[in-house]
Order: C-alpha cells, then sequence, then structure tokens
C-alpha cells in the first residue's frame, strides 16, 4: 500500500479533505502525525495563497524541495498562487484552472484522479518522468 503525507494550510482544509477522502478510497494510506513524513512513500504539497501568506510557508518549501530531491514530490497549486522560488522550476499540478462554473474551489474529483494516477504509475518511474509523459496527457483527458 501507497502511504503519503499531505502538507497543506488549514483553511484549505476542504481541499486537503477531498484529496484525502478520494486516495483513501483508492486504496492509499494517508499519514498524519508529522513524524510520518520521513515514512512516507510520497509526499503532497499543496500550494495556496494562505499557505504562501502563512508563517509555515518556508518549511513548507523546505519540506517540498526535499521530497522532490527524494524522488517523492507531488506539488499542487490549489489557486492562483504563485509558486516561490524553490519551486518555481519544478512541475506542479494546476489546480487553480480547473475551475466549475467559477467556482473557487477545485473540482476534487479531477484533482484526486491526477493525483491517484501519478501514484498508481510511479511503481513503474520517477516523478520526472511521470511529470514529463504522464500529467500532460492526463490534462488533456479533463
Amino acid at each position: 500500500m501507497i502511504s503519503v503525507f499531505l502538507s497543506y494550510e488549514r483553511s484549505d482544509r476542504a481541499v486537503a479533505n477531498a484529496v484525502v477522502s478520494a486516495l483513501s478510497t483508492a486504496g492509499v494510506q494517508i499519514a498524519t502525525p508529522e513524524s510520518a513524513i520521513a515514512g512516507a512513500d510520497r509526499v503532497i504539497v499543496l500550494w495556496s495563497i494562505a499557505r504562501a501568506r502563512s508563517n509555515s510557508a518556508e518549511q513548507a518549501v523546505k519540506l517540498a524541495i526535499k521530497a522532490w530531491a527524494d524522488d517523492r514530490l507531488v506539488l499542487a497549486q490549489v489557486d492562483e498562487a504563485e509558486l516561490p522560488l524553490g519551486l518555481r522550476d519544478i512541475p506542479a499540478i494546476d489546480l487553480a484552472s480547473d475551475r466549475q462554473g467559477g467556482s473557487t474551489r477545485p473540482r476534487s474529483g479531477c484533482m484526486a484522479r491526477l493525483i491517484a494516477a501519478w501514484l498508481r504509475h510511479r511503481l513503474k518511474c520517477s516523478h520526472r518522468e511521470v511529470y514529463r509523459d504522464l500529467y500532460p496527457a492526463l490534462v488533456q483527458g479533463f
């Protein structure tokens, strides 16, 4: 079973809960305490305006960079927040353009499918290959 640590800002809890629900249904184990980061197969970082403005922004960037270096990062932009220095060159799942009828909330089903597909596919190749090969096809399919 794949285990995932999910990093998000408290005000993005609704989006995070939708991701947790969809991934749990798909059989992905969600690691909850921060001490579980080291044992997680993947680290999902949800980046948002709220995260960028938070006191924990620098810590989230460091977590994302370490996860990227360990080939464990799934980076997702929840809204139109610009990625900070250090993360701008890392491909991210763009949830900001995944809106329903002007809603300010991403379609959690689409987001969860992208993340779940990435997690399933990662068993066969590195995340860099997934972003290069799989992500464009997934985006075109939605």
